[in-house]
């Protein structure tokens, strides 16, 4: 079995079981997943060899402890795409939630984090970003950095537009006397007032 289809399978059966706290059915999970109970029950049989669930003997699926996280790990990385790309980015609401069903698969714990900040607003403390953390303001010419945290109060919709993201990686290209400064990012040179550029925490590539 996949891993992307393991994840899908206990976020399902996470889902389900906040409504039946004896677990779902493994006819529910069927119906959810669109497959043939026979199908689903074949998987399931694999999922508990591995330790993710127990299948109890009047066809409850309750999740063990191992299963639980995962699907939990999965269902926070979901809603959090879906609300970025909905939110953010203003997809429709049905087009983010399955654009976030493709990508919780493959984005990181790290990445997922910072971009839960960045929706958040959170102002990610310079101490524990790290040593050599600073804002695009503070950042000297033609250097290379990549996008750690947004600042409270930024205006993040503009920087969603601007592709100014956490995990982005950036180019300071030059300051201008006014303390605009002038950043690369994606192939694209943009302009930030100062007042924008000083709620964008980046730090020097790893």
């Amino acid at each position: 079995m996949q891993p992307s289809e393991r994840e899908d399978y206990l976020e399902t059966i996470l889902i389900l079981g906040l409504s039946t706290p004896e677990g779902p059915t493994l006819a529910g999970i069927a119906k959810d997943r669109k497959k043939s109970l026979e199908q689903v029950r074949a998987d399931l049989g694999i999922l508990e060899k591995e330790g993710d669930l127990l299948v109890t003997d009047n066809n409850r699926v309750v999740l063990k402890p191992v299963g639980k996280a995962a699907g939990e790990r999965v269902l926070k990385k979901h809603r959090i795409l879906q609300c970025f790309l909905g939110e953010i980015l203003g997809m429709d609401k049905n087009a983010a939630s399955d654009e976030a069903c493709v990508l919780e698969h493959s984005i990181s714990d790290n990445a997922i984090r910072r971009l839960g900040d960045f929706i958040e607003g959170a102002e990610p403390g310079r101490t524990s970003a790290g040593p050599g953390t600073q804002t695009l303001l503070d950042a000297e010419e033609n250097t290379a950095l990549v996008v750690s945290g947004i600042r409270k109060g930024a205006d993040l919709h503009r920087l969603a537009d601007l592709g100014v993201i956490p995990g982005e990686k950036v180019l300071l290209r030059r300051k201008l006397t006014n303390r605009a400064v002038v950043v690369r990012v994606k192939e694209c040179d943009i302009a930030l007032s100062p007042e924008i550029a000083d709620t964008v925490i980046v730090e020097k590539p790893g």
